[in-house]
């Protein structure tokens, strides 16, 4: 063990992984949701571990102990692991996804978060759902992860280029949200280069082309005042002198794999199983908004909506799940793990494990009202947190925020069936089968 990391308990502990790693591989393929819950249950909340195929998987159940991995989350003690393969997605040298540490933070900081905390977005996000929904019709079923998926990119493709999207430009970014995390998983790389990824190269292609295109545009014929992000990027670029083609080619096509999509569908699920919740979520939207277009000043005076999304993302976490490589044996707080293992942090495990939740599969918005009683710390973090964290976790409550109120002025959404979606793990979590709402007018 390295002298990195001390700890402060004595000697640490390795925990032997459970099971054979085989055995567990072929039940965590089909279901790693199901799989990670059950380990997490075999022993007291702390860091368990389990031999996947090749890899040794070590999930952190003590919210103390996520908090301490999650502030490690950088070389040189943790790494992204397989996560960097969604360069090939990407393109290029030095880009995000790549880079660590310093560089890393420059693009985070002068590159990626004016555009995560851009004040158009929740503008233009509430026009779009109001033209969305308006061409709905009722009693006719909507799959509303797949139009929601359609809404984001439209959206983000508006304020990052001022621009209408086309359907090819569309039809490529829902190719990247497809074929990214299969590049995470084992052979995805391999597939990417073989004729089954000639799709997704094309569709990566015809991206890098409108942006260069764009990009050129804004060369020949820069307007000061443009406030698109193309531009502002542009700008960057011939200011510092180091941004490259390649890095502004990334940072636009990294603002899609948002799973803001995926939270706007379980919000309405939610809502379409619990029809008390539902009832005052509408109160409220109507009392505050009185018909009126819904602003950002608005949001703030809608707590009752707010403690929606935040259970929401308890039970449907936009993310599922932090894996992250130990590049050096790390001695977390007195458990030892060794170079090269995967530590886990599941906010599907966390958000749901009854140690820490009281009756933590039932809906309820009032654990987040004010003076309730709930878990301290890192029980709950739907977006993560230290060097990682999501730097527009508060846009992103903004923007669904106005989308939801926006829709539900309109309609209720109501399940034709009340059985609990499967769940696939897409870029984030997502309905296995086409989950249909049937719009019913207010």
């Amino acid at each position: 063990m390295t002298d990195t990391q001390t700890s402060a308990s004595g000697t640490p502990v390795t925990a032997t992984p459970r099971g054979g790693s085989i055995t567990n591989l072929l039940k965590f393929g089909p279901d790693p949701l199901a799989f990670m819950t059950k380990l997490a249950q075999t022993t007291e909340l702390g860091i368990v571990a389990v031999r996947t195929g090749n890899l040794t998987l070590r999930l952190v159940t003590d919210p103390a102990l996520i908090k301490r991995t999650l502030e490690l989350d950088d070389p040189p003690t943790l790494g992204r692991g397989r996560f960097t393969r969604v360069a090939s997605w990407y393109g290029g040298e030095g880009i995000f996804v790549k880079t660590s540490g310093p560089e890393h933070a420059r693009q985070r900081d002068t590159l990626g978060r004016p555009i995560w905390n851009d004040p158009q977005t929740p503008a233009i996000a509430r026009r779009r759902a109001e033209a969305m929904s308006a061409a709905w019709r009722e009693g006719e079923p909507v799959d509303v992860w797949r139009v929601f998926r359609r809404l984001h990119f439209e959206t983000d493709w508006e304020q990052l280029t001022g621009e209408q999207a086309d359907e090819p430009v569309l039809r490529a970014l829902e190719t990247g949200d497809v074929w990214q995390p299969k590049l995470i998983q084992p052979g995805g790389t391999r597939l990417w280069k073989l004729p089954a990824g000639r799709g997704a190269r094309k569709a990566s292609a015809l991206l890098d082309a409108r942006v260069d295109a764009l990009v050129k545009q804004r060369r020949t014929a820069p307007d000061p005042a443009a406030v698109d992000q193309v531009s502002r990027l542009v700008r960057q670029a011939a200011e510092d002198g180091v941004t490259t083609d390649d890095q502004i080619r990334a940072t636009v096509k990294l603002q899609f794999p948002d799973p803001i999509h995926d939270f706007l569908t379980w919000i309405f699920w939610a809502l379409a199983r619990n029809p008390f919740v539902e009832r005052q979520w509408l109160e409220e939207i109507d009392q505050i908004l009185a018909g009126a277009p819904v602003t950002v000043e608005d949001v703030k005076r809608l707590p009752y909506v707010h403690r929606v999304l935040l259970e929401t993302m308890r039970l449907y976490p936009p993310a599922f799940g932090i894996f992250r490589e130990a590049l050096q044996d790390l001695d977390i707080d007195g458990h030892l793990v060794p170079a090269g293992d995967y530590l886990v942090m599941s906010q599907w495990v966390t958000h749901r494990d009854p140690r820490l939740w009281e009756d933590p599969l039932r809906f309820d918005p009032e654990r987040w009202a004010e003076g309730a009683t709930r878990p301290d710390g890192f029980a709950y973090f739907p977006f993560s947190s230290g060097p990682h964290a999501c730097h527009g976790s508060q846009q992103a409550l903004l923007v669904a925020t106005m989308i939801a109120a926006t829709i539900s002025q309109r309609w209720r959404l109501r399940a034709e069936s009340e059985q609990e979606p499967a769940m696939a793990l897409g870029i984030g979590l997502q309905p296995k089968k086409p989950l249909r709402l049937i719009p019913v007018a207010r």
